[in-house]
């Protein structure tokens, strides 16, 4: 589930980045944030992997 709402958020902010949606000067924050959320997502997708080849 968490994986899941990860996704969908990365997904949302991206389409908003390419649809040129501005955010006044934040754009360093949203970089950030998306990396974050990337990193996140990357984190619980490896741990979902190790659970899977565990059982």
């Amino acid at each position: 589930m968490e994986v899941s709402q990860g996704v969908q958020k990365l997904n949302w902010m991206f389409d908003l980045w390419t649809k040129g949606v501005r955010f006044d000067g934040q754009s360093k924050d949203i970089a950030e944030d998306l990396l974050k959320r990337a990193l996140d997502l990357q984190e619980s997708l490896i741990m979902l992997g190790k659970l899977q080849e565990a059982s």
